[in-house]
Order: C-alpha cells, then structure tokens, then sequence
C-alpha cells in the first residue's frame, strides 16, 4: 500500500513533464482543468420499509439540510428504487436545488433493489468519463434502511457492485439508517452508521469532509494500476480551429539516407496527464480545505 507521499513522490516525474507556462499555452490543458471538479450520485431508498416510525420524514429532512451545505459548483445526480432503479435527476451542473425538491417529493413505497440502482450510477459515470469529461471526482452515495431485496445475489451482488465501482476510481459512502446496510463496510471507501435524523445529518457532513481526504488517502496498487491504464476519449478543446480553416502543413522534404531519425513518440503521456491532475486536484483540496477550516 502506497500513502499519499509515496504516491506523490511515484508520479513526480510525470507532474515535471508539463510546466506551469506549457500548461497554460496548451488550450487542451485549459479545457481539461475547467473540466475537472466533484459529482455526487444519490442512491436514495424510498423503499415501504422506510414507512416505519416516519424515517422516510426523517432522511429527507436529513437530506435537505445537508444539501444546503455542499459547495454549489459540485455536480449532482439522483436515482432511487422505484422500477428496479430509477434516474430521478441525471448527472449535471447546478441541480443541487432539483435533487433537494426531487427528494422532498419521494414517497416511501417501493422494494429495495440496490443493485439496480448501482448499475444506474455506474452506467451514468461511465457515459459521462466518455462523452464529457473523465477528470471529475465521482462520489456514490448509498443511503438505505434495509437489504437487497430485487437481485439474486443479495447483499453478495451489493459488495460485489461496490468493489467494481471502486476499481473504476470512483469513492463509494454507504450510510446504513437505522441499524441496516452493515453489509457494506469494508466494501465501500466509507461506511457510517445512522439510527436517528441527528445521526444521519452527522454522518452526511463526513461525505465531503472526509471521503477523498488528503489525510488518509491510501492509493493501492489496484488503485495506481487503474489510473495508469485508464484510457479516455479525447477532449475536444473549445478554442480549437474547425479543420475548414486550418492552414494546410508545409511540405516536407524528403528525407536522405544521412537524416537523423525522429525520436519515437513517448507512451503514456495519457497515463502521465491523468496522474498529474488527479495529483494537482488532491493537493489543491487539501489546501482549501485547509483554508476554510481556519476560517
């Protein structure tokens, strides 16, 4: 296992390959960092379970008031359980208000198939790592009051489904309400356990504050391997020239049997661009972090 400095002192020579001026010259440098930033998908259970003693009152006003102290500029998701799993709000920008009414809204009567709702999540993250951006920070958010009831697997299919998120570098919080969803510790990055809405309101404070955290970061070697062999589709930067008006190349004249040969291109500047902006995003949480806790 890897701490954060020997993680940092592995990449080092990749953070070196591009300099602050080349960075920003590069316009596809530019677009990647407008890029990248925090998404959080909700798996809210609105399952009948959630009926008994009004937790389904309790969690939503857990759920609201928490939502009134995430940074605004994180991305927000919502899918709950009604159809075997259900894309209640997608993925995007500054709908951290539309979550928050979608979630006043839910009624409490469904079954509770978790992993339906974890393949949402993971179907929705993959698309947007290919069609928008694969920089972001994603963060899934399991919130439940009982145990996989849809899927054949059980509660086997749930840390099962969480172990595979993970490998795909995404953090995993499971939030247990109400002495359910043990299950899911040791399975998921975070595991907190909540039996009242003060509880629950304390443990949805620990997603933002603690989960991705500088402080106890352990990348594995599953974890470094991935992101070295992660592959994304190109950016497309927004200042590029369209090819109709691109100036045509000189051309080149031939080469003689005296010319020096061209170096080979260097592999796995992909791999090294991924590294240095996981890294530089890392270390610039920890520093506003660090900021907003003397303030």
């Amino acid at each position: 296992m890897k701490t954060i400095p020997s993680f940092l002192a592995a990449v080092g020579a990749a953070i070196t390959i591009v300099s602050p001026a080349r960075a920003q010259d590069d316009p596809l440098a530019r677009e990647r960092e407008q890029q990248t930033g925090t998404a959080i998908t909700i798996l809210f259970d609105n399952s009948g379970s959630m009926k008994q003693g009004n937790k389904i009152g309790q969690a939503k006003s857990a759920f609201r008031a928490w939502l009134q102290t995430v940074p605004a500029d994180y991305k927000f998701s919502l899918v709950t359980f009604e159809d075997n799993g259900r894309l209640t709000v997608p993925l995007g920008e500054k709908n951290r208000d539309l979550v928050a009414q979608k979630v006043a809204q839910l009624e409490a009567r469904t079954s509770t198939p978790i992993c339906g709702a974890l393949r949402i999540a993971r179907q929705q993250i993959e698309k947007r790592r290919r069609e928008v951006t694969p920089y972001e920070r994603h963060v899934v958010l399991v919130f439940t009051d009982g145990q996989e009831t849809v899927d054949k697997r059980g509660n086997d299919g749930v840390r099962a489904d969480i172990t595979a998120l993970r490998k795909q570098t995404v953090e995993v919080v499971g939030v247990g309400f109400h002495g359910e969803g043990d299950y899911m510790n040791g399975a998921a990055t975070r595991f907190v356990l909540a039996n009242n809405e003060a509880e629950l309101k304390q443990g949805l404070a620990k997603v933002d504050a603690e989960v991705g955290s500088v402080d106890d970061l352990v990348v594995s070697d599953a974890d470094l391997a991935a992101l070295k062999s992660f592959n994304a589709a190109p950016v497309k930067a927004v200042s590029a020239v369209p090819a109709e008006v691109q100036t045509p190349p000189e051309p080149q004249e031939p080469q003689t049997a005296h010319a020096t040969p061209q170096a080979p291109k260097e592999r796995g500047i992909k791999a090294r661009w991924i590294i240095f902006f996981v890294v530089v995003f890392l270390i610039v949480r920890r520093l506003v972090g660090h900021h907003n806790r003397k303030t």
